[in-house]
Order: C-alpha cells, then structure tokens, then sequence
C-alpha cells in the first residue's frame, strides 16, 4: 500500500511537471485545481490532456511498469517472508514442546535416582564400614559417592571415608574441593 501511494505521487509529480514544462499547468491552474483560489466562472474550465512526446512518454510508460514489477516482486518477497515466519513460529512451537518433554524425562530420570541413592545410602549405612568403602570406590560418578556420604550420618560417613582407597578418597576430595 505504501509503495502504491509513493509510485502515486511520484506519478502525478511527474505528470505536472510535464505539463508545466509545456506550458499546460500554471500557478493559476494549479491554484483552482487544488482550491486555493475561488473561480468565478460558471462553468469549469476545459480540462486539456496533452498527449506525451513519444520519448517522455514512453520513458514514463517505462519507469511505470518498472514500479509495478518492482511493487509486485516486493508484494511476492513479503508474502514469502511471512510464509517462513509462520513456519519458524511452527518449527520453535514443536521445539518449545520436545524440550518440555524432554525436561520431564530428565526429572522423572532425576527423581528415580535420588531414589536409587537414597536406598542405596541407606544399605551402605547400614554396612560394615570397610564393605561401604569398596562399594561407593566402584560408583562411576563421583558425584554420586558424594551425593551417598552426604545422606548418611556424619560419624558413619567419615568411618567409611577412612577405609578408602588413596585413589577414591582423592577423586571424592577434589570432587568436593574443586568442583571438577
């Protein structure tokens, strides 16, 4: 719409100044055409349409055409670029939704283990203290060991810490110390 309105104006600024150039348009036709000035005239005064010179007038029928392609081909570009926006809406709404499931998993995974850690820390408190420190040693994540002394009872805990191997209670010390 915008770009009708300016190829619009530019078109009739183009046309007036063709007609002022030939001597058809003057400050007093002007003036009564976008009335400025009252006539006294009765009967409106003859409207006389020049006809073109083959050169100008071809070149305006040109530059016209140019504009409309170009209008169209915006119009086509913008009807293109909303299609994909929609469908990026589309793409980000499934993506939006297959993270929420996901995260669910994650959750509904997070919480079985907490729950599988907490039995298991409670059969390791209830162990011998060298047994509990050879099974929490054979645990892949130290996160995990961590997570099994930190829910037992501190004097349980440490007896367990104490029958470590060099190598666990190292893992499990750097784990705590340097978050790594």
């Amino acid at each position: 719409m915008k770009y009708v309105l300016v190829t619009a104006v530019v078109f009739l600024a183009v046309v007036a100044g063709l007609l002022a150039r030939e001597g058809l348009m003057t400050k007093q036709s002007f003036m009564k055409l976008i009335g400025r000035e009252a006539t006294t005239e009765t009967e409106p005064a003859p409207v006389i349409v020049p006809t073109l010179g083959g050169s100008v007038g071809e070149k305006l029928a040109a530059r016209e055409k140019e504009l409309d392609a170009r209008e169209q081909t915006l119009g086509e570009e913008a009807e293109r670029l909303e299609t994909e926006r929609r469908e990026l809406d589309k793409l980000l709404a499934d993506v939006d939704k297959k993270l929420k499931q996901i995260q669910g998993e994650i959750d509904t995974q997070d919480a079985g283990q907490a729950t599988k850690l907490k039995k298991f820390a409670q059969s390791i408190a209830a162990m011998d203290s060298k047994k509990a420190a050879a099974l929490i040693g054979k645990l892949e994540k130290t996160e995990d060991a961590i997570r099994v002394l930190e829910s037992i009872d501190a004097k349980k805990s440490a007896k367990i810490y104490d029958e470590m191997d060099d190598e666990t209670r190292s893992r499990i010390t750097q784990q705590i110390v340097g978050g790594k």
